[in-house]
C-alpha cells in the first residue's frame, strides 16, 4: 500500500500546490491512500469547509486537524458525518480504500 501524508499545508502558497500537484502525484506515485495536515491552510491559521472540500476535490482521502483549526470563523465546527474534535481525521464522505 502507497501511503501519502502531506504536513502541515499553509495559506494559499500551500494550498495551491495541493490542487496543482496532489493529482498528478496520486496517478504517478499510484497512491492508495493521501492524508493532508489542513489546520493551518487558511491563511496560516485554521482551515475553512471550502478549503476542506478543495483538499477532498484534488484527491485527499482524509484531512487532519490540530491546535488552530478552529481560528477561522467559517472553521469545520459542525459536519453532519463527523464530531469536530482537535487532531480528528476527516475522511471524505465515501470511505473507498485503497483506491
Amino acid at each position: 500500500m502507497r501511503i501519502l501524508f502531506v504536513g502541515d499545508v499553509v495559506g494559499k502558497t500551500g494550498r495551491t500546490a495541493i490542487s496543482e500537484h496532489l493529482p498528478g502525484m496520486i496517478r504517478d506515485w499510484k497512491l492508495d491512500l493521501v492524508i493532508v495536515n489542513g489546520e493551518n491552510a487558511a491563511g496560516g491559521f485554521g482551515i475553512t469547509e471550502a478549503i476542506y472540500n478543495d483538499f477532498i476535490d484534488a484527491g485527499a482521502d482524509a484531512v487532519t486537524l490540530g491546535n488552530h483549526a478552529w481560528n477561522q470563523k467559517e472553521a469545520l465546527v459542525s459536519r453532519s458525518d463527523h464530531s469536530p474534535v482537535p487532531g480528528l481525521l476527516f475522511p471524505r464522505r465515501d470511505h473507498k480504500w485503497p483506491r
